[in-house]
């Protein structure tokens, strides 16, 4: 059954390989008649996103099983959202607003201004997709288990945006989100050692205290045969 997270996660993951695949064939496009160097650092943010994308689409679940490296999604998350704004700031940077007089010819021009949206698109889908990662797997992570966990392998759901443990991401930020049951085999306690309290009361133990007794202690004599003996005393 596909949850909630994962939905969101194949969604987002989608798109970023759409934009990112356009991204490339436009500046592949128009770097084939004229070499400019923001244009190449559009080609290689857009081909590294692939390389990242195909890692957490395909190698992860199928090679690796789900399980990834939380501070290897940590770095390449940030790495993405910074190299695609840097693309769009320097894309827009010497943005055309007239591809008539252009001395890269229209068709040239027209790709550059179509490269920009698709620039800023992946920027804004990244920047989300960082947002989730950090707010619901890698400082939930974090605060379950320590720093050193989030260097090794975790199970993730596809696309490496929600870790797929419910004792981890059911809090976020303080808030609670959704109910679920600790997995105690992660956390390394004994899932059969019983956690049972004592629910007596104070006033329990009271109540028992004058009924419980030492079985060393002799037995306490009855009302019956203190007066069978002072019946034997007055008769003699």
């Amino acid at each position: 059954m596909v949850n909630v997270q994962e939905i969101i996660s194949i969604i987002i993951r989608v798109l970023e390989t759409i934009l990112a695949i356009i991204a490339l064939g436009l500046a592949g496009g128009f770097t084939a008649d004229i070499s400019l160097g923001r244009v190449i650092f559009t080609i290689v943010t857009a081909a590294e996103s692939l390389v990242y994308l195909g890692y957490v689409e395909f190698l992860v679940p199928v090679a690796f099983k789900g399980k990834n490296i939380s501070t290897l999604v940590f770095c390449c998350e940030v790495l993405n959202t910074l190299l695609y704004l840097v693309s769009w700031a320097i894309i827009a940077g010497d943005f055309p607003s007239d591809c008539n007089n252009s001395s890269w010819g229209k068709s040239n021009c027209q790709i550059y201004q179509a490269i920009l949206p698709f620039t800023l698109l992946n920027w804004l889908l990244f920047s989300i997709s960082f947002g989730l990662f950090l707010g619901f797997s890698y400082i939930p992570e974090i605060q379950r288990f320590s720093g050193a966990h989030t260097l090794k392998p975790t199970k993730y759901y596809w696309g490496s945006i929600f870790i797929d443990l419910p004792s981890v991401a059911r809090q976020c930020c303080g808030l609670l989100l959704y109910q679920a049951n600790v997995d105690k085999n992660a956390l390394g306690e004994d899932p059969h050692k019983s956690s049972t309290v004592s629910a007596t009361s104070p006033r329990d133990q009271e109540a028992n205290a004058g009924i419980i007794r030492d079985a060393d202690d002799p037995p306490a004599e009855t009302a019956s045969s203190k007066d069978a003996v002072t019946a034997g005393t007055n008769t003699r």
